[in-house]
């Protein structure tokens, strides 16, 4: 395997863990706002709710951040790694290239963090910190009272967000080839990084996010008990639209928009800026 991979990797993982930090509390504030309304229509606007911010502990916004981390770390640092060595191996950054490469980074990045990031909605609307104290807690504790397949709840509506990845990607990835070809360039700068990013980073938030909606649903423990239970994603989906309204696919989306954008953003920049870093580390050792 060559350096550069292992440096996707790494360089993934930094900016992943680096970017969910500094996040975090919007993404908590998106979560509870999904999760908002089980069966019935909902006239509390996200602008309503985080006109309550105030009166919430800022702490508490910080609930879930421990598996956050971890999986962003994971997943940022893994999808990476896949997907540059699947393109090396295509050896083209056609469209399809880039799509199939994205695909297979999606998948199983998927799969391999998919019950830290059940641990963290878990954590997220868990009114008592004490219920899971941490990530390993939580794994033990669902895996204990819940069976090993309750670790994979929501994988359905996961599965359909790796087209949020490969939007993502693909799209900046095709948009910085246009881009270096036309100015004439091998490298990025920090703001041309943001603003393509930005860019595409909205564009796959806007097209999936009913799907994080849904996971949410299924994810949130009243599902297990709750009077109205989904029993999986197409169930939800159906049970949202006929209680809830279109709307509810769309709930919390302007703090997931506030989110969104400066996460796929900064990620991207400081991927960019570490792999510069390593890749000049690499030349001066030699």
């Amino acid at each position: 395997m060559q350096h550069a991979d292992w440096n996707a990797l790494l360089c993934g993982s930094l900016s992943g863990s680096l970017t969910q930090i500094t996040l975090h509390p919007l993404d908590s504030i998106k979560v509870r706002i999904q999760a908002m309304g089980r069966g019935q229509v909902v006239h509390k606007s996200s602008i309503q709710y985080l006109k309550q911010l105030p009166h919430i502990h800022w702490s508490s916004l910080y609930q879930g951040a421990s598996p956050a981390i971890i999986a962003s770390a994971i997943s940022w640092g893994l999808y990476f790694f896949i997907y540059n060595s699947s393109k090396k191996y295509y050896a083209s950054h056609e469209p399809w290239a880039l799509i199939l490469s994205s695909f297979q980074a999606g998948f199983t990045t998927s799969f391999i963090t998919h019950p830290i990031w059940l641990i963290k909605t878990r954590m997220q609307l868990q009114s008592k910190q004490s219920m899971y104290k941490g990530t390993w807690h939580g794994l033990r504790t669902i895996f204990k009272e819940e069976g090993f397949s309750s670790l994979f709840i929501g994988i359905g509506p996961s599965l359909a967000l790796i087209s949020h990845g490969m939007i993502h990607f693909v799209l900046y990835d095709m948009m910085k080839q246009m881009w270096l070809t036309r100015q004439d360039k091998k490298e990025l700068s920090g703001w041309e990084s943001f603003g393509l990013s930005a860019f595409s980073k909205t564009a796959a938030a806007l097209t999936t996010y009913p799907f994080q909606v849904v996971k949410t649903r299924l994810q949130d423990q009243r599902n297990l008990y709750d009077q109205i239970q989904y029993k999986g994603m197409f169930d939800c989906i159906s049970k949202m639209y006929k209680m809830e309204g279109l709307s509810s696919f769309y709930r919390g989306i302007l703090a997931h928009a506030i989110r969104v954008a400066p996460q796929g953003a900064v990620a991207m920049v400081w991927y960019e800026q570490l792999s510069k870093l390593f890749t000049l580390n690499e030349s001066l050792a030699k």
